[in-house]
């Protein structure tokens, strides 16, 4: 849904359009590639895409 109002405010041709994305990995590499395909350079889409945290394996330094 969101993708989708993105990739209609996009005009024909977006050159120098800058893309910022976050957040879920999966929906930001899809949006990246079709920001991409709709013809936003690839140095013009910034993206951070976040990742779920991992428990360190081991004791925490400092517990008893």
């Amino acid at each position: 849904a969101l993708e989708a109002k993105v990739l209609t405010c996009l005009p024909k041709r977006p050159v120098g359009w800058r893309a910022f994305l976050c957040g879920n990995a999966d929906a930001v590499l899809s949006l990246r590639k079709k920001l991409f395909l709709a013809g936003v350079s690839l140095k013009d889409i910034h993206a951070d895409a976040f990742l779920p945290s991992v428990p360190r394996a081991g004791p925490v330094a400092g517990a008893a």
